[in-house]
């Protein structure tokens, strides 16, 4: 009967987690801290959220990001998602991915925590949800260490592009 159950249980969690051939949802990559700093650099403006799974503000601000995305790719600006997840949880990662229709590559952070947020972002506490956004050499313009919304979103990239309109 245990088995059975465990049987039951496992293959359920696989048909939650596992994109149908339907699905849009695009890649969920590994990343190292240094393959993601080079990610930061080229766009107008780059969005990065750290989020996780366990983490509810996180989730409640997730749907908020997309469609920034959506209003805003057009002036190239470039969202990274990187959760924060344990390797371990790749499964419940790619399963929220599918529930929120996510539609192009994201990234799981590979590495311990320490290493990895003293070579993305120094002076990040940890604390997520983590927005840091950048202009185009990389550089870091400002970071939010909390749950951000909407329209600060929009602000703060309507901001960086304003200012690169400005330099000559």
């Amino acid at each position: 009967m245990k088995l059975t159950v465990r049987l039951v249980s496992f293959f359920i969690s696989l048909v939650v987690a596992t994109p149908s051939s339907g699905d849009t949802t695009a890649a969920l990559s590994r990343v190292t801290a240094p393959q993601l700093v080079e990610k930061l650099k080229g766009a107008p403006v780059t969005v990065l959220n750290f989020w996780a799974t366990w983490c509810e503000p996180c989730k409640e601000e997730f749907p908020e990001f997309l469609r920034v995305k959506k209003e805003f790719e057009k002036k190239g600006v470039r969202l990274l998602l990187v959760s924060m997840d344990f390797n371990s949880q790749e499964r419940a990662v790619r399963a929220f991915l599918v529930q929120n229709k996510v539609s192009f590559e994201t990234y799981l952070r590979e590495g311990g925590d320490n290493e990895f947020i003293q070579a993305v972002l120094p002076d990040w506490s940890g604390v997520l949800p983590t927005t840091a956004f950048f202009n185009r050499d990389g550089k870091l313009v400002k970071m939010v260490q909390a749950k951000i919304d909407e329209k600060k979103l929009k602000a703060e990239i309507n901001n960086i592009l304003k200012t690169k309109e400005k330099k000559p």
